[in-house]
């Protein structure tokens, strides 16, 4: 009687994580959905400059590519970088 309860018990321990890892999945899957911003909205996060600097002009952009360990899903990200002498 008390193996089939501890049986029991653990039939319900993991059939509980296996839903847990399930919401896990799921949300990680929507965190990797999820767009980059925009290299010209992120520019405006740099300084323009002060007295006595000189600043370059911007450089940078936005890529987005399938993830290669999971073609339904795609990479995104963004970059944008300027120099200060």
């Amino acid at each position: 009687m008390t193996k089939r309860i501890v049986l029991m018990g653990l039939t319900c321990a993991l059939l509980l994580s296996s839903a847990w890892a399930i919401d896990d999945e799921e949300s990680a899957q929507k965190i990797m959905s999820v767009e980059a911003i925009d290299w010209n909205v992120l520019a405006g996060f740099l300084p323009t400059g002060g007295d006595d600097v000189e600043v370059s002009d911007l450089d940078g952009g936005t890529m987005n590519m399938a993830d290669p360990t999971n073609p339904s899903a795609k990479i995104s990200y963004s970059n944008v970088e300027r120099t200060y002498t």
